[in-house]
């Protein structure tokens, strides 16, 4: 109990501070959440997927075993998502939204910080490389399920090709092929503009709760919470065991891959005109909820045995 609570304090209070300040200028200085999406959409998480990508220290093999693993995973839920909205007859905005809220986990300020609480520098090590994993497909894969919420596939491949993340996690993993040290000013700049992004989209969660704060589709919400609480981490756990992962690998996977769903979510529903009002609900919830399943999980991976 005493566990769950220091989780909570140093790991979950803060970012709902950050996510109540957006919620009070939301609610006073009736911020414009459209324009903030944008500018994280194309500024600032571009900065973010570059900057972390360009100082990453994992080596290509195991970077390559995570990369694929995480693919694997966003893959197999977006699939079972997609089962689960066909058989509940949801229409195609509320099958983009559920999707997106399963395979899309809260890799970054959540994933981040519980991996170094709770296991130290070697698991945070890993969970870093999954985080930018993460990131990569939010940007490709879920772009690719957020239009397709209004559009054909072949307009919504053409979204994926005007990311602006995409571009970005192109040209970090080319310096860094190829050795080139940035220029000061540039790096520098890019990490200015990198640590806005994770703030920004806890204060634009705030923004948009303040704007519509009730809870709907209590149906759709639950499926999505069921998704993303639950069979999420047992999947997880499947892959990290069909990948042969190593301890402190599939420590980091397991958790990871059970974080409640991502801020940028809500992002692509504003930017892809998806349900915004379900997607926050489902970024709320599990994100409420994601405790007391976490603190469960943790318990179990520390009985595992480490080198």
């Amino acid at each position: 109990m005493t566990e769950l609570i220091s989780i909570f304090v140093n790991n979950i209070a803060p970012v709902l501070i950050v996510a109540g300040v957006g919620y009070v200028a939301g609610q006073k200085l009736r911020v414009d959440g459209q324009t903030v999406g944008q500018l994280i959409f194309n500024v600032f998480s571009p900065a973010l997927v570059f900057f972390s990508l360009y100082e990453s220290q994992i080596g290509g093999s195991e970077l390559g075993l995570l990369i694929a693993v995480t693919a694997m995973f966003q893959l197999s839920m977006a699939a079972l998502a997609y089962l689960v909205m066909n058989f509940q007859r949801a229409d195609r905005v509320e099958r983009s939204s559920v999707m997106l809220g399963a395979f899309c986990m809260n890799a970054g300020n959540f994933g981040l910080s519980i991996a170094a609480f709770a296991f130290g520098d070697a698991v945070l090590a890993r969970a870093v490389v999954i985080y930018i994993s993460n990131t990569l497909l939010n940007y490709t894969l879920g772009v690719f399920v957020a239009s397709s919420g209004r559009q054909s596939p072949r307009g919504a491949l053409l979204n994926v090709v005007r990311v602006p993340a995409v571009y970005a996690s192109v040209a970090a993993l080319l310096v860094r092929g190829l050795n080139i040290e940035l220029p000061i000013v540039i790096y520098r700049a890019a990490g200015v503009l990198k640590d806005a992004a994770i703030p920004l989209m806890l204060i634009l969660l705030g923004i948009q709760l303040s704007q519509s704060a009730r809870l709907q589709k209590l149906t759709l919400v639950t499926t999505g919470v069921l998704l993303k609480l639950l069979i999420a981490p047992l999947v997880g756990i499947g892959l990290a065991l069909v990948f042969q992962l190593e301890a402190l690998a599939m420590i980091s996977f397991a958790l990871q891959t059970s974080m409640p769903t991502a801020v940028i979510t809500l992002i692509l529903a504003k930017e892809y005109q998806l349900d915004e009002t379900l997607m926050l609900n489902l970024i709320m919830a599990t994100t409420l909820l994601s405790p007391f399943t976490l603190s469960v999980i943790i318990l179990f991976l520390r009985q595992l045995p480490l080198p």
